[in-house]
């Protein structure tokens, strides 16, 4: 029962179309062959041509409707030669990949006398940069293909102030609120597959090895409203294999509030409801950001949390802090849905910095865990190629740590090593399937975070100039080069 009230209170908290209103505003065929094509086909960006469009400003935002891009551009206006529109960034690519693809949807509708794009990025909510980029040089990249994204990218405007809204004539235009509206959310989200492997060692056995093997099916989308971005998302972990079932504890490291100590139980049910949440991130300030969500943030936890984060975009220190207020869930119930009595809060700062190259973070934590107990902790995580990292992490709590189920001695420290990388394997509107093996303590009640499934610091990542540094190979993109008319 309480399962079915949190997923109909997540779901409340998203105003959306009814399926009627989405059909019937859909830019689609009124046939029902016309709009299965239209429930299922994949917008893709126009290539680059020659020749810039003859018709007047006011016709853009229809023009750029009839190209059938994705709701990832809005709020058009142009301002002497200048157009401006807000993207929204998804998953589905680097940054200057989803730049290239705007470039090319807005130069295929823009006037002749637009020179500029200027381009607001906001991901999931939360607002970035502002971005200037010249139409000719990306005519020069893909039609003349006398211009590098080395080039490019010198000349590339960073700037943080928005265009004045008073001097910018907005351009009308029809959005497709299909793809906008919650079931179009559903629809187009992303869903992802994994495999998480960890083991820890046992004490004074180099042979022996703990380990649990869990499948995960998850699934992540947004819908924007009039005024604000929810986030939400879900996760089933599937538990696969193990060895932990001997080593139940009779009793836990925290007298009355065991933590992970009881893991092993949590182990004995064949399918978990990881998360079940949604999440509201916003910016309040230029470079100040917060997101607040509830619902089942992890396999062991369900409550709500507050994170706040100060980030500036166009540099490589960010400052946050967060507050968790959750409750224990009952491995004994199904799927471990229901809540216990046993609540647990953490309030922690944070501070995080990244290389100018992007190939290492170092975060830094501090505050009050779940148990009780008081501490530090700090991950070092190195992104190697195709999407791989490695991440190190090192913790030490206030209370001493008396696990029982690897028979470790009472310390104060733990450490642990993880490994993430994709299989690739690509799936139609799925990211592809990911696998983490992880060496690290099993089972600890004490330096224990809640394992949220929002975090700022992966929502403002796309959004900064060292992402975009880094992948800017990727403003190159073959599909948009144009294509060659066949020989008579």
């Amino acid at each position: 029962m309480r399962f079915l009230v949190i997923t109909a209170c997540l779901f409340l908290l998203l105003p959306s179309l009814s399926l009627a209103e989405a059909i019937d505003q859909a830019q689609s065929p009124r046939t029902l062959p016309g709009f299965i094509q239209h429930l299922f086909a994949i917008p893709k960006p126009p290539a680059f041509e020659s020749g810039r469009p003859k018709h007047g400003g006011k016709l853009i935002g229809f023009a750029l409707q009839d190209t059938q891009a994705s709701p990832a551009l809005y709020k058009l206006g142009q301002e002497a030669n200048i157009l401006h529109a807000y993207l929204d960034l998804n998953g589905k690519g680097s940054t200057p990949k989803q730049l290239a693809e705007a470039a090319a949807q807005l130069h295929a509708v823009a006037p002749q006398e637009v020179e500029a794009f200027s381009l607001t990025l906001n991901h999931k909510g939360i607002e970035g940069l502002h971005l200037g980029l010249l139409r000719k040089d990306m005519e020069r990249l893909y039609v003349e293909q006398s211009r590098t994204p080395n080039e490019i990218w010198h000349n590339l405007d960073f700037h943080m102030n928005a265009p004045a809204k008073s001097k910018m004539a907005t351009l009308p235009g029809k959005r497709d609120n299909f793809r906008n509206s919650l079931i179009g959310a559903l629809l187009y989200g992303d869903y992802s597959l994994g495999v998480m492997h960890e083991m820890d060692r046992q004490k004074n056995s180099r042979a022996e090895v703990l380990y649990r093997t869990q499948a995960q099916l998850g699934f992540a989308s947004e819908y924007r409203s009039s005024k604000r971005y929810y986030i939400f998302g879900a996760q089933l972990n599937f538990n696969l294999a193990d060895n932990l079932d001997r080593k139940k504890p009779k009793h836990p490291s925290i007298k009355g509030k065991p933590v992970r100590s009881d893991l092993p139980i949590y182990q004995e049910q064949s399918v978990v409801l990881d998360n079940l949440y949604a999440a509201v991130p916003f910016t309040t300030k230029e470079n100040l950001h917060f997101v607040v969500g509830y619902g089942y943030l992890e396999e062991m936890f369900e409550g709500y949390g507050v994170e706040t984060l100060y980030r500036p975009l166009n540099g490589d220190w960010a400052f946050g802090a967060s507050y968790y207020s959750v409750s224990k869930r009952d491995p004994f119930s199904e799927a471990a849905l229901s809540p216990t009595s046993a609540r647990h809060h953490t309030a922690q700062i944070n501070a995080a910095y990244t290389a100018p190259s992007g190939q290492y973070t170092l975060d830094l934590r501090a505050g009050r865990y779940l148990a009780g107990d008081y501490g530090a902790d700090t991950t070092l995580q190195f992104d190697g190629p195709a999407q791989s990292t490695i991440g190190i992490e090192l913790r030490w709590s206030t209370m001493e740590e008396q696990s029982h189920i690897n028979d470790q001695d009472a310390d104060h420290f733990q450490a642990g090593v993880r490994l993430r990388f994709p299989l690739g394997i690509p799936f139609t509107r799925t990211k592809r399937v990911n696998t983490e093996i992880a060496f690290r303590p099993l089972g600890h009640d004490t330096a224990q975070s809640v394992r949220s499934p929002f975090s700022l610091m992966a929502l403002t990542e796309p959004l900064t100039k060292t992402h975009i540094r880094k992948h800017w190979a990727d403003i190159d993109q073959p599909s948009l080069y144009p294509k060659r008319k066949p020989k008579k």
